[in-house]
């Protein structure tokens, strides 16, 4: 009796067995169970396959789910196996939830951010049955780097103590303006009416109108040794640039000024949300009068 119970025991754990592995493909779903159907529906400004686009642009597409064996009950949009944050979705929820007849039968248009930095990752539309089975469509998305060519343009700054309406700089144009004209963003700082008129001149700029102005020096606060001016090529260039510049130090009353302006000295200058690149290209130094000035190439 002991030795039937026994054997006994030995086939149902085999027939258990037998049972499972013929029932259970290992994760737990019965393989005859089809998951729902997921489809990328073609349209007017949307994608279905493969695409590049804008870094941190948008993209649209349109998911179409259709039940199988069991009712659906979610779509999670996902950026590289990842739930995607609703800031970056035009959806009330993620995953959203399927109600009412879109347990059937559904078709939903979703407009996406794509990642910020540049490369492909994968984005999955994933639609989940009421039985937790899972089918999903995924497309690839490549960011790249929109890029706005610079303008350049050559600018004339005068000593601020020379003729009337000379002393600032509008960077938009290279116009000469005076000082104080809220067109500009930097100025001269005069003269020091301490010294002889041949020497009175300060030779020194400011920012002004809530301008900042900074060097940019090779070597320094990540800027490479083999910068040049000549090959910034881009407003996105110019941009990057502004946080490896180096502040001024010196103060004039209570404004930041420049060291003693040479040949060659490069300034970097933010106002607003514009970013101006300056090489200094010449310097002028009268001695009889205070027609001063500095001439400089600008990229903006």
């Amino acid at each position: 009796m002991k030795n039937w119970s026994f054997k006994s025991l030995i086939f149902l754990v085999g027939l258990g067995f037998f049972i499972t592995s013929c029932t259970d493909d290992g994760t737990g779903v019965t393989p005859t169970v089809k998951g729902p159907a997921v489809t990328l529906e073609a349209g007017s400004g949307v994608i279905t396959t493969d695409t590049s686009v804008t870094v941190g642009g948008q993209f649209t597409v349109i998911v179409k789910g259709s039940k199988t064996d069991f009712d659906m009950a979610t779509l999670t949009v996902e950026e590289a196996g990842v739930k995607i944050a609703l800031d970056r979705i035009d959806a009330a929820s993620n995953p959203i939830s399927l109600l009412g007849t879109d347990k059937t039968s559904f078709t939903r248009t979703i407009k996406i951010t794509a990642h910020t930095n540049i490369g492909e990752k994968s984005y999955s539309f994933v639609v989940a049955d009421a039985n937790g089975n899972r089918s999903s469509k995924v497309v690839k998305i490549t960011t790249v780097v929109v890029t706005t060519p610079v303008k350049t343009l050559s600018g004339i700054l005068l000593n601020q103590a020379g003729p009337a309406g000379t002393g600032g700089l509008d960077l938009d144009n290279g116009a000469g303006t005076s000082s104080t004209a809220v067109e500009a963003e930097i100025r001269d700082m005069g003269i020091d009416l301490g010294n002889p008129v041949a020497t009175n001149w300060k030779q020194q700029i400011a920012a002004v109108n809530g301008a900042e102005v900074k060097y940019i020096k090779k070597g320094s606060n990540g800027v490479p040794e083999t910068f040049s001016f000549a090959t910034v090529a881009t407003q996105e260039d110019i941009l990057a640039l502004f946080d490896k510049g180096t502040a001024f130090t010196k103060v004039d009353g209570t404004i930041k000024v420049s060291d003693l302006v040479a040949k060659d000295d490069v300034f970097i200058v933010k106002k607003g949300t514009k970013y101006y690149l300056l090489l200094t290209k010449e310097i002028k130094v009268t001695n009889a009068d205070n027609a001063d000035s500095y001439t400089f190439d600008v990229k903006l």
